[in-house]
């Protein structure tokens, strides 16, 4: 098992993929990891076996419906669910960008995980979907602190009250930031 991120794979996407082509079966997974590393080996993105579960439960090319069913299990064997992939996204990200907020709500409950990443959740959240409030404000409820500043000395709420006093549009709609505002004058 590698100690550290390297370029060398554990294995290769395309043979995860093939193997879960194979049908449900979450016996051979933890054999495919057992021989190629271990239950954190990482893919060629350096993407784990979870990440690949949470990116692949809607995959419009070829859905695996037990794939969230696989997530939860490794989560529950000790998957390592704040390890980052090569361009630094964990598996909180990927919950984000493919909408999966099954495993979202799940890794937000694990007592583990590791809410302050780079990029920022909230930023991420927030620019995914600019009218979705749903999610940033989950986020926000889950602990994260509006107010934490990035490296550039900025932080999630500078960001809102700069759309608050300007008029921006996103998709023809304007940027309404209003309803996070508010659960952030409440709860902090």
């Amino acid at each position: 098992m590698r100690s550290k991120m390297t370029l060398t794979p554990d294995f290769q996407n395309v043979k995860l993929f093939e193997l879960f082509l194979q049908g449900e079966n979450f016996s051979a997974l933890i054999e495919f990891l057992k021989t190629h590393g271990g239950i954190n080996a990482t893919d060629e993105y350096g993407r784990t076996a979870l990440i690949f579960c949470i990116t692949n439960n809607k995959n419009p090319i070829e859905r695996f419906p037990f794939a969230n069913t696989f997530a939860k299990k490794l989560i529950d064997i000790g998957i390592d669910i704040n390890k980052k992939d090569l361009s630094g996204m964990v598996a909180l990200h990927s919950c984000i960008a493919t909408e999966n907020y099954e495993i979202l709500d799940c890794l937000l409950k694990n007592d583990a995980i590791n809410l302050y990443t780079m990029p920022p959740l909230l930023n991420y959240a927030f620019n995914k979907n600019v009218h979705n409030y749903s999610l940033v404000i989950k986020l926000l409820n889950s602990g994260l602190n509006p107010y934490d500043k990035n490296e550039k000395g900025v932080s999630f709420y500078d960001i809102l009250q700069e759309y608050s006093t300007s008029e921006i549009y996103v998709g023809g709609n304007k940027v309404d930031v209003k309803p996070i505002l508010e659960v952030i004058h409440k709860k902090w």
